[in-house]
């Protein structure tokens, strides 16, 4: 079902099973959504599935250890942290039962903000020395312990903390007793607080042990609770991971807010982005300057190419036949125009006169 499908999802980024090859879980956006507390609370997988698993139906078996189980997310940025052909067993044999009903819109990428709530006790619970949980570790009695109920990453470190390593120095510093001082008065509060490359932790401290100034820290979750604990002191001959910083802890509220839909994964690449409109102005080619058109003159007119320039007036035969013998036959005289002033005389053109044909009478 869901929940089962929401639970193998998580696996590989949890640190619940060791995965081949291994998931990049820092940079997985189901990361920022479950933590290993939320993986280990069956209540949780069960509220939550709907919101990311979309349909779970199982294919058939493979082999007798193995199941072939189709998985489809409700947005493909779920799914990021697998890798094709990852392999890694499952240890969520807790998962069983069918998820509770999802009313809201599915889960999208980015349809969450955080924002640290101003309320000191929301995502709290409140306990005193008689409680049957936290009341075996608990030193003074007159104390009341306020409690983180969530795994860590609902919770961010209130600024500024009662002790920072890079801002404070080591703990044996000439400031020993004010760090020792500042700590010491979050007994009782909820902290967030960082050992060594280890992720953050969140709890309740219940007290601060004189040696080592070893600090005991209550954590509760939905189906279990303990206390751990961690030296202060950074003693140089002790190769136990240091204390980075530790302060007090708030709740930090998940509200939603509208987003596109989902985008569907596809094996179509999605067209290259345009540069802006100046990069492309300075990778466009120069354009050559545009050459002025010339002025046609209409007063000419070339001859076409296919027709021979024309002879000189009066070379060409009378009658049509071609010369022969080498002869050259005499240009026509042209008439002379008339000259300025009137003048009127006029000069004679004659005109050979044609031979006369025989006529023969039949």
């Amino acid at each position: 079902g869901k929940v089962f499908a929401f639970a193998r999802l998580c696996e590989p980024l949890v640190g619940i099973v060791q995965c081949t090859p291994s998931a990049n879980a820092k940079a997985a956006p189901l990361a920022a959504e479950v933590c290993l507390e939320d993986y280990l609370d069956v209540s949780f997988l069960k509220a939550k599935a709907g919101g990311f698993v979309a349909r779970a139906e199982r294919l058939g078996s493979r082999s007798k250890d193995a199941v072939l189980l189709k998985i489809v997310a409700t947005d493909a940025c779920w799914v990021e942290h697998l890798k094709k052909g990852m392999r890694y067993e499952t240890g969520a044999d807790h998962a069983e039962g069918d998820a509770d009903d999802w009313t809201e819109p599915p889960r999208r990428r980015g349809d969450t903000e955080r924002v640290a709530s101003t309320d000191p006790s929301a995502g709290m619970r409140i306990a005193t020395s008689d409680d049957a949980k936290i009341g075996r570790y608990v030193v003074e009695e007159t104390l009341s312990y306020v409690v983180p109920i969530h795994g860590p990453l609902y919770y961010v470190l209130r600024q500024p903390a009662a002790y920072d390593r890079r801002r404070d120095g080591p703990w044996r510093s000439s400031s020993l007793e004010t760090h020792r001082a500042a700590v010491r008065a979050l007994i009782g509060e909820p902290i967030a607080y960082s050992v060594g490359s280890y992720p953050v932790g969140v709890g309740c401290l219940v007290d601060v042990r004189p040696r080592h100034d070893t600090a005991v820290v209550f954590s509760e979750r939905a189906d279990s609770y303990g206390v751990h604990t961690f030296r202060l002191d950074d003693d140089e001959s002790d190769s136990r991971p240091k204390v980075m910083w530790i302060g007090r802890a708030l709740f930090e509220e998940r509200r939603r807010r509208s987003v596109p839909a989902a985008t569907v994964a596809t094996t179509t690449k999605a067209p290259p982005l345009l540069p802006p409109r100046e990069k492309r102005e300075r990778m466009a080619p120069a354009t050559p300057p545009a050459t002025p058109e010339k002025k046609k003159d209409d007063s000419y007119k070339a001859p076409p190419m296919s027709t021979p320039p024309p002879k000189e007036r009066g070379s060409k035969p009378t009658g049509g036949s071609k010369p022969t013998g080498g002869s050259t036959p005499m240009p026509t005289p042209m008439p002379t125009p008339p000259p300025k002033g009137g003048s009127t005389n006029k000069q004679t053109q004659t005109t050979p006169k044609k031979k006369e044909e025989d006529v023969t009478e039949r």
